[in-house]
């Protein structure tokens, strides 16, 4: 079921829930209350407001998920690149057209000046809070759907909602879980149970991934360090949250903050400062509070006990902050957590107009995609500043028409609670005019300045203060992204990052002894930032797997302390090796991680996994195999609960897993998938119907279809979904049917992969090592897959000739809906026909060199005359099998020789108990058993029958 529009559920009694009755309410209203309660004491709620919590929640679909994701990804942007540029960018003139008052403006350029000597991080790095509020209405371009308009970012009270919010939420998540409503479908779309990680950053935050444990008030709770004192500096405001937030920090942290007023604060020259002042208050009555005794005091001249100020949060109105001395205002700015530049220039209404008006320039300097810039030009709500030419526009066409009042409000840009605002259709013509012709200067009025926004007229249900929010499970992506607190996947490196890095690195250089350690590539990070398109991509020469593992196993076997490449390295196994010292590719540890929660982002974002999967994964671990730490970790970074069966359990232990933890989703290699289908389909009918896996997600080989039509047949209509990765480049790519529809051609299977974390190049296919300028095949040809990654730059991997066979092609149009716009126009489908069979084969999850594996059989001690290798089908398992026939002279006829050569060609193909069932060597007695071409009748060494 897809919900298309906002709606409100209750949840009644009887067979269909339809039995609503007024004790039923009650009842249901005094069990929210009580668990708000149960969180925070009645005494902190703001008048009682405990008792205006919804127990009937709002049900939201992907695409509203979507749209706020994207929305919230460009406005955070686009913020921070206008606060950053507000000083330096003179074209720009942002202080003439969003003037402020002149001790404000002085604020904010010391704050600039402290920027420049690093005692300030960036305003990127330091967002303080935000909290956009948003209206719903009909969307402008998409029929039948909503639209999500931000109408202001409120920022002065960094505590207001949020306390609420996150106690609401979760209140009405336990109460429905209890009623037994997850069963039917539905999840909460947020998970305040983490109550309180992000340093820096809150509401407003850009994220590719899902909102689970620790987040919701973690983004607050990281916004101040917890083993320092902290102290609230709150004024005229009454304060809502901020009680319930002290609360909460004791409850938390074990330590109570303190609340002062601005009477209470004083400064002290300090000549060890790096401002040369501290910050301090009157000292509290320790006897009073025995935690605040280990403070240390200062004792003043004036007979006056202070305690420094290490860290403060606000509450205080502007005029309130301007009051201040000017040195008071500047050492406070230096250490309250939510920035005083969010607090002037963010939470001001015209920053909304400047980011509209800014859009067509940051689309041309690439700071925004164009995806990006139409998700600001429909959810920004048309905000008209004084001054502009849009208003002078405005004005004219009210004179003329008069038609436009009653579409427009006029909001004051300080203001809050909806104070102030003014609504056109209240106004006669003339006094719409009269109103709109006080703005025609830019100049700051105190109390009469206001912006001119378009009037939304909200649709859909009213959201309760405290009702929540939650998604279908069935046939809906959960994930909790109606909170404006989204957070973000660590960006990818620069092509000129990893172009500057490989030039001096020994995977590219033969010259070069080492790879460069840290503080070398900070520096050449640093001087490819000055001049980016310094290195072109084209002449970047390509990286061909001999080349590579030469250099791998030098450095690898390189034990000096000199040696930055065996240094703090996650090592994988790339299969196919000659069994003595298989082949290994090394990745810093800190990239891997960082990459494992980008794609397990990615996995969420492209539907392969929901938040409320329960996955068992049967991949191999052991003897230096990964797959298997590899998939709990992304999954778990998409949000599934994953079971790691690994590969020595056997299939009816696997399955009694399933059915012990209700387990939805299956993953495993291909081979192992079909192993473990098979044994299912030989259950009685009651044993099947009792595993409820809707979800098959497979690795290594792909299914062919009748292994595919087997699923099918035991599990019904599943959802069968693909990884695609490497030991070189890790995971990349999905495969799911949502995006790419029903597989049905057993030629080739079509991945699914992000061109901002991946480049792949598609060359001539007779392209050979020896070749330096191939040429690329036009769009939808097939040809040789050249790979780019752009997570790995210690160890970079540029146009590195995979071996793979594949073709590019864009996503079908009508998967459109199914993806993000932000992420639309990055996305990019890789036909995979498989392995240049000049190179390799594939076989249970390795690569199968045709080079190692030709070089084990022709030592002159194997005594092997003649071999081939046979891919085929088992039936009625429709497992992959393979079978080694071998030819050896008379010698060879001992059993311990013929033992010793079983032990290693099983060794090279990693044969175990697991896939023991479909491996044999076969010793033939002449060459009459061996298949030959039908046309020189040569002996062909590899045959294929599985595919």
């Amino acid at each position: 079921m897809e919900i298309s529009k906002l709606r409100q559920v209750h949840f009644g009694t009887g067979p269909l829930g339809s039995d609503i009755s007024p004790d039923l309410l009650a009842h249901q209203h005094k069990k929210l209350q009580k668990d708000l309660l149960s969180l925070c004491p009645a005494h902190l709620w703001h008048h009682a407001s405990y008792d205006a919590g919804c127990p009937r929640p709002i049900l939201i679909g992907k695409h509203h998920q979507a749209q706020l994701q994207n929305l919230h990804e460009a406005l955070t942007i686009a913020v921070a690149d206008i606060v950053e540029r507000w000083w330096t960018d003179e074209d720009a003139q942002f202080p003439k057209r969003m003037p402020l008052e002149a001790a404000e403006e002085d604020l904010l350029k010391w704050l600039d000046g402290q920027v420049k000597q690093g005692n300030l991080p960036p305003f990127s790095e330091s967002l303080g809070s935000w909290r956009p509020d948003f209206l719903v209405e009909d969307h402008p371009r998409r029929l039948g759907l909503e639209n999500f308009s931000v109408t202001e970012i409120n920022a002065r009270f960094s505590f207001n909602g949020f306390m609420h919010e996150a106690y609401g939420q979760k209140a009405l998540n336990d109460d429905l879980k209890n009623m037994g409503i997850r069963a039917n479908g539905l999840v909460g779309a947020t998970k305040p149970e983490a109550v309180f990680s992000l340093p820096g950053q809150s509401y407003l935050r850009a994220r590719h991934n899902l909102l689970t444990r620790r987040e919701i008030l973690d983004a607050l709770f990281n916004l101040f360090d917890p083993k320092l004192p902290l102290h609230l500096l709150k004024g005229q405001e009454k304060g809502i949250d901020i009680h319930m937030f002290i609360d909460a920090v004791k409850r938390r942290f074990g330590a109570t903050p303190r609340l002062i007023t601005p009477a209470d604060l004083r400064i002290l020259a300090d000549p060890q400062s790096k401002t040369g002042y501290q910050l301090c208050c009157l000292a509290g009555h320790f006897e009073d509070n025995p935690e605040r005794q280990m403070i240390s005091t200062i004792f003043t001249h004036q007979g006056e006990v202070l305690e420094e100020i290490h860290q403060v949060g606000l509450e205080l109105h502007q005029c309130e902050l301007i009051a201040l001395e000017p040195e008071m205002l500047r050492q406070l700015s230096l250490r309250c957590f939510n920035d005083m530049r969010t607090i002037l220039l963010v939470h001001d209404k015209r920053m909304l107009g400047i980011v509209r008006q800014e859009l067509s320039a940051m689309v041309a300097r690439q700071l925004l995609s164009p995806a990006q810039a139409d998700a600001l030009d429909h959810g920004v709500v048309e905000t008209i500043l004084a001054g502009s030419k849009e208003l002078e526009s405005l004005i004219q066409l009210s004179k003329e028409t008069g038609a436009p009042k009653n579409d427009y409000i006029l909001k004051p840009i300080r203001s809050g609670k909806g104070d102030g605002i003014v609504f056109g259709e209240d106004l006669d013509g003339d006094a719409w005019v009269t109103a709109l012709e006080r703005l025609s200067s830019a100049e700051l009025i105190s109390g009469s300045t206001s912006v001119v926004q378009r009037r939304i007229i909200p649709r859909g249900p009213t959201m309760p203060l405290t009702g929540g929010f939650w998604v279908l499970a069935h046939g809906v992506r959960v994930t909790g992204v109606l909170l404006p607190t989204i957070m973000t996947v660590e960006a990818p490196y620069s092509m000129a990052d990893i172009l500057a890095i490989a030039r001096i690195h020994p995977f590219y250089d033969p010259d070069v002894l080492y790879p460069p350690d840290a503080a070398t590539i900070r520096a050449i990070r640093e001087l490819a930032s000055k001049n980016p398109d310094a290195i072109n991509f084209e002449t970047q020469p390509f990286l061909w797997k001999s080349q590579l593992y030469r250099t791998v196993e030098r450095l690898v076997n390189d034990t000096s302390a000199s040696n930055t490449f065996r240094k703090g390295v996650y090592t994988s196994c790339t299969g196919g090796g000659t069994g003595s010292k298989p082949l290994l590719f090394v990745t810093d540890v800190h990239e891997n991680r960082r990459h494992r929660a980008y794609f397990g982002s990615f996995l969420n974002k492209m539907g392969v996994i929901d938040e409320g999967d329960w996955v068992v994964t049967t991949h191999t671990e052991g003897e230096l195999y990964r797959s298997l730490d590899l998939t709990l970790e992304i999954m778990e970074n998409a949000g599934a609960s994953v079971l790691a069966a690994g590969h020595h359990m056997s299939v009816a232990e696997v399955v009694q897993l399933i059915n012990n933890y209700h387990a939805n989703v299956l993953s495993g290699e291909s081979s192992q998938i079909v192993q473990i289908v098979h044994y299912i389909s030989t259950l009685c009918q009651e044993d099947r119907d009792s595993i409820k896996i809707n979800k098959i997600i497979y690795t290594s080989e792909g299914l062919n279809p009748s292994q595919r039509t087997l699923v099918r047949a035991v599990f019904g209509p599943i959802k069968i979904c693909s990884i695609l990765g490497s030991a070189e480049a890790g995971p990349y790519a999905i495969s799911s049917p949502d995006l790419v529809g029903q597989h049905h051609d057993v030629s080739h299977e079509d991945f699914v992969f992000d061109m901002r974390h991946t480049m792949i190049e598609i060359l001539d296919p007779s392209f050979s090592e020896d070749e330096v300028n191939p040429a690329r095949v036009q769009e939808g040809q097939k040809g040789l897959i050249v790979q780019t990654s752009l997570t790995r730059l210690r160890n970079p991997l540029v146009r590195y000739v995979t071996g793979d066979v594949g073709s590019l092609h864009t996503l079908p149009e009508a998967k459109r809906c199914m993806v993000s716009e932000t992420d639309w126009e990055h996305l990019r489908v890789l036909r995979l026909y498989g392995r240049d069979r000049r190179f390799s084969f594939e076989w249970d999850a390795n690569y199968i060199e045709f080079a190692t594996l030709t070089k084990l059989l022709s030592q002159d001690t194997s005594g092997v005359l003649q071999w081939q290798v046979v891919l085929d089908k088992m039936e009625p398992s429709m497992e992959c099998s393979l079978e080694v026939r071998l030819l050896c002279s008379n010698h060879t006829g001992l059993a311990t020789f013929e033992t010793n050569l079983v032990d290693r060609i099983e060794t090279f193909f990693h044969v175990y108990h697991g896939n023991r069932h479909r491996f044999r060597i076969v010793f033939m007695k002449d060459l009459a058993g061996f298949k030959r071409s039908d046309t020189g009748r040569k002996i062909i060494q590899f045959i294929n029958n599985f595919n």
